[in-house]
């Protein structure tokens, strides 16, 4: 490939790393000094490649290159975060066995938690891993959703909400937001969505008794 002319950059490598082409990665790698370049919306090269359902052997080329696990950059701040938000969940356990650290304070949603807490796919999967690796279920980062339970909350995910509390999240810590029980009692009388997931969130949260509900929430 480089005898084509083609130049070993960071550019080029965070393309190859973005489609998960392991074997030019390789090659990339091998003749690069700085293979943790910022380069572009993801980060760097190992952000791409953990973004990629693809990307696992994409990632374990980079790591063993020396890729830094826990470099910060891009729009989810870190390769951990990159592939929890992404809903890769081989490539979140990968990024852990090289000692990802799951409380790292960066990017959009600002900690692993708090990214898996954003969406439904693998989320008790991913959230028991990280619980597993010491995460602290209550950390709040720098991002714009809070903590995990108040992002689950204000996204009303049932589930998740019982999983963190089940698990140790505090219903009364403050963060940027309020807590989990001032946004539940904050957005949930004006939201549209459907009331028995309202109901059901508000009675994990000991918000509500049976007989309260139509004071809280009008139902249609």
């Amino acid at each position: 490939m480089l005898d084509l002319g083609i130049e070993p950059t960071p550019d080029a490598l965070y393309l190859a790393a973005s489609q998960s082409h392991s074997d030019v990665v390789e090659v990339l790698t091998g003749v690069m000094d700085d293979i943790d370049t910022d380069v572009g919306w993801a980060g760097n090269a190992l952000c791409a490649a953990a973004c990629n359902s693809s990307g696992y052997n994409t990632i374990k080329v980079l790591l063993e290159r020396g890729a830094n696990v826990n470099w910060q950059g891009g729009k989810y701040g870190c390769p951990l975060q990159s592939a929890t938000a992404c809903y890769r969940l081989e490539n979140v356990k990968l990024l852990l066995k090289y000692g990802a650290d799951v409380d790292a304070q960066c990017g959009h949603y600002g900690n692993a938690l708090t990214a898996a807490a954003r969406h439904r796919t693998h989320f008790e999967e991913m959230t028991t891993l990280f619980l597993e690796h010491g995460a602290d279920i209550n950390a709040e980062g720098p991002g714009a959703y809070g903590n995990p339970l108040q992002t689950a909350v204000y996204l009303e995910h049932v589930e998740s909400v019982k999983f963190l509390l089940e698990h140790g999240a505090s219903k009364t810590v403050q963060g940027q937001f309020g807590s989990a029980l001032d946004i539940a009692q904050r957005y949930m009388p004006h939201s549209n969505s459907d009331k028995d997931v309202q109901r059901d969130i508000l009675k994990l949260l000991d918000l509500l008794e049976k007989d309260q509900f139509g004071i809280f929430i009008t139902e249609d």
